[in-house]
């Protein structure tokens, strides 16, 4: 299968892109945005937006609620960063 060229993508619209498909899901979550200006990265976006899907929805089922998830951004001369922490009591497994 070929895989399609990588597009210069806003990281800060992959995870507001998101939340936006996320928003059921999220009602009984406080969301924390702290996000910094980042340069546009070479990548897929639809397998980026997965991935944050895939963690935000993990975050969320192991929250009881009221629990917060701050989603952050940041860089330096070499990388982009993405951190999704959690801050609750977690959910025992059942």
């Amino acid at each position: 299968m070929d895989t399609p060229e990588y597009e210069e993508t806003d990281l800060t619209d992959c995870l507001e892109s998101t939340l936006s498909v996320l928003t059921h899901e999220l009602k009984q979550v406080e969301l924390e945005r702290r996000y910094a200006t980042l340069p546009c990265i070479p990548c897929h976006p639809g397998e980026l937006n997965q991935v944050f899907v895939n963690l935000s929805m993990n975050a969320c089922q192991a929250l009881t609620p009221p629990g917060r998830i701050t989603l952050r951004s940041w860089h330096d001369a070499t990388f982009v960063y993405v951190k999704l922490p959690t801050t609750a009591t977690v959910s025992p497994p059942n």
